[in-house]
């Protein structure tokens, strides 16, 4: 990444950035969860557990925690690698009696609620085994789709029948398909989804590229004019980079967050911050708390040097996403009252879990109260989203742009019996007042197309002149 963008691309771009999942967040150790000095409060909850949603199980015993994947027909080990301690995401208190308990995740925004089952160990829930492995191309594809079949959310939102791709696939693999041949049919139906939080793993390989909604919109305009589309959305960011920083920062931009974040004034009224990343911002380590307390840093910075401005531009044109905990700890500082802005629920087999709210608390200090623009663009994508839906939920805020990419769900990966991993879409976000913007992405209040050809050649950024529009008219 340069400086004033994240992407270059002389090549397609890598697949938008993606969330942190739930299943990764909550504090394993490979899939087993060591609990030092812990052993007395662990044997209160010794038995086995079964989560609402998200298709886990917990194995406890007096010193360990372990984690299942379990399918309809298969069950397999865990595979996440945090290692986070189990009592530390406890958020229940532990009696004898204690039937249900709570799991938080690091990063992301769900509690994962988790009930004791009674009278029946892992062996009754697996009965192809603890940890099922195959590698007959019928199985893994009946794995592959009863897990999607379970977990995934938004089949109709993408006018997809499921159950018509089953019999599809059905009658193109058996015993003899090769495992390239599974891996492009799987991966082929996959693309097909749209979502960009869809993947196929192979050895370490995304088999699946879903394009943003700002590279389709650049590569339908580089058909009519005979540009080569990559090369095109390259230079037009560069374009953009010096714009911004020479034209309406005045080259006196400031840079932070391993070049993530840059902030200056534009005019005597109005300040600027864009963050391109929700995760991967802190030198000192790569957890949430980590990128937390290097957001926060710098955002006491910002907030010195612009904060005292009666107008403010905050742009996540380029974020890709990452944190959920980051977008709402930036959100945190532009609001003076404990905000719910939305909800979210995991699906499971055509029903979900308990909606969770979705909130913003103040900020201890360093906060912002006046008027805000928010810049996204079809870029814009995953826990960028949420901040956005969080931004829009606060009345001095105004959303500036185009519509974001619309994949705000975390990601919940599986394991397929040969190894390969998948990973989907498995929760529902709504706002405040109950829109799903899942596909059809954030709507701006104010539209501006981002990057466009015309405004660059005029050395004009059209969000920022629409969003100091809209200060204007409102002041």
């Amino acid at each position: 990444m340069n400086q004033f963008a994240i992407l270059t691309l002389s090549s397609p771009p890598k697949k938008t950035s993606r969330k942190k999942s739930v299943a990764a967040a909550l504090a394993l150790s490979g899939f087993v969860v060591a609990c030092d000095g812990a052993d007395s409060e662990l044997s209160e909850l010794a038995g086995v557990w079964q989560s609402r949603g998200y298709g886990l199980i917990a194995e406890i015993d007096a010193d360990k925690v372990t984690f299942t994947e379990k399918s309809p027909t298969a069950c397999l080990p865990s595979e996440s690698n945090n290692a986070n301690r189990f009592l530390q995401r406890l958020k229940t208190e532990i009696t004898p009696d204690v039937r249900t308990i709570a799991l938080g995740s690091n990063g992301t925004l769900s509690t994962v609620v988790f009930d004791r089952l009674d009278a029946q160990d892992l062996d009754d829930l697996c009965q192809n085994g603890r940890a099922y492995r195959s590698s007959d191309p019928m199985t893994n594809f009946e794995v592959f789709w009863q897990t999607f079949d379970e977990h995934y959310a938004f089949f109709a939102e993408r006018n997809v029948d499921w159950h018509t791709v089953y019999a599809d696939l059905h009658s193109q693999i058996n015993e003899a398909t090769s495992e390239h041949h599974l891996s492009q049919l799987l991966g082929q139906t996959l693309e097909e989804l749209g979502d960009a939080h869809v993947g196929l793993y192979v050895d370490g390989d995304d088999l699946v590229y879903v394009p943003s909604r700002l590279e389709n919109r650049l590569r339908q305009e580089c058909q009519a004019m005979g540009c080569d589309p990559y090369e095109e959305w390259e230079k037009r960011e560069e374009s953009n980079g010096d714009i911004v920083t020479l034209n309406y920062l005045n080259g006196a931009a400031e840079f932070g967050l391993r070049g993530y974040a840059q902030w200056g004034q534009i005019d005597p009224e109005t300040g600027y911050f864009r963050i391109d990343s929700m995760s991967g911002l802190s030198d000192d380590g790569h957890s949430a708390s980590d990128d937390i307390r290097a957001i926060h840093q710098v955002l006491d910075s910002v907030m010195a040097d612009l904060g005292s401005l009666p107008t403010m531009i905050i742009d996540v044109r380029y974020n890709g996403g990452g944190y959920d905990a980051v977008s709402v700890a930036i959100a945190s500082r532009f609001t003076e009252e404990r905000l719910i802005f939305g909800s979210k629920r995991a699906y499971i087999s055509g029903d979900a879990t308990k909606p969770q709210d979705l909130v913003v608390e103040p900020a201890n200090d360093g906060r912002y109260d006046g008027r805000v623009a928010v810049l996204i663009s079809g870029q814009t994508a995953s826990a960028a989203e949420i901040f956005a839906m969080a931004m829009r939920a606060m009345p001095h805020a105004t959303l500036v742009g185009e519509p974001t990419e619309g994949i705000l769900s975390d990601e919940l990966y599986r394991t397929m019996p040969n190894g390969w991993e998948i990973s989907l879409s498995n929760e529902i976000y709504l706002t405040h007042d109950g829109e799903l913007f899942e596909v059809t992405g954030v709507p701006p209040d104010v539209s501006a197309t981002f990057l466009d050809k015309e405004q660059l050649g005029k050395s004009v950024d059209s969000g920022i002149e629409a969003a100091l529009r809209t200060f204007a008219r409102s002041s």
